[in-house]
């Protein structure tokens, strides 16, 4: 079996995603996180492992930044089946609590 290799935003988005599920997040984006990587690997398997920088408490790592890491996927996907599941991807992530900052913060 051939797989394809994974798009740099991909892998940031999955990277992003596995540090904010070892930081133990509330329930529900625990829920929306393992949908989405459930989704993505079976576009690009198997998971990455979790980088030492990745920091779940950092503003560059969490829901949001792997939603903008999969719209970057979703401009350079080159086929059909791939586009379809990052979109699902994102659409799993946007029911997460912390995908929606509170009003006023940065």
């Amino acid at each position: 079996m051939t797989s394809t290799p994974v798009p740099e935003p991909v892998k940031a988005a999955r990277r992003i995603l596995t540090a904010v599920l070892a930081a133990d997040p509330v329930a529900e984006d625990a829920i929306a996180i393992r949908e989405a990587l459930d989704v993505l690997v079976d576009v690009h398997p198997p998971y990455p492992p979790l980088g030492l920088e990745d920091d779940p408490t950092e503003p560059d790592v969490g829901i949001p930044a792997a939603l903008h890491q999969l719209g970057q996927a979703i401009d350079a996907a080159t086929d059909i089946p791939a586009l379809c599941r990052y979109g699902e991807a994102i659409v799993l992530l946007r029911r997460a609590p912390s995908a929606h900052p509170p009003a006023g913060a940065s």
